[in-house]
């Protein structure tokens, strides 16, 4: 049976899928947001902030994503705010000490089986 060609209104993934997105989606994005909330100034780092969020969907559960990067935003914004430290510096600690959390959560891998003879236990 012959292969399937894809349809041509859906394009196969590219390598650069995300850089994509990220570019042509979120950053737009973001930008307009940080314009509407007139913190336009405020660099954020978009990779960053998706990667806490893969992190925290793929570590927890998918709803734990916005969750997560919602309160490492909140902690950098406080931080921040109350001049702890920068701006830069504190969105980097928060989404690291977010995504270390999320991390950790993980389910851990199962354990290998331990390979077994089990129809000639004694090697006989």
């Amino acid at each position: 049976m012959p292969a399937r060609k894809a349809s041509p209104r859906i394009r196969p993934p590219q390598k650069d899928s995300n850089w994509k997105i990220t570019t042509r989606f979120c950053r737009p994005g973001t930008k307009k947001l940080l314009e509407a909330f007139e913190i336009a100034d405020i660099e954020v780092d978009v990779n960053a902030v998706l990667s806490l969020a893969g992190v925290a969907a793929h570590s927890i559960v998918r709803p734990a994503a916005p969750v997560t990067t919602f309160v490492a935003g909140l902690a950098a914004g406080l931080a921040a705010g109350m001049g702890q430290t920068s701006e830069a510096n504190a969105m980097a600690a928060a989404l690291g000490m977010a995504k270390k959390l999320a991390a950790a959560e993980a389910p851990a891998a199962p354990a290998s089986p331990v390979a077994t003879d089990t129809l000639n236990p004694a090697g006989n």
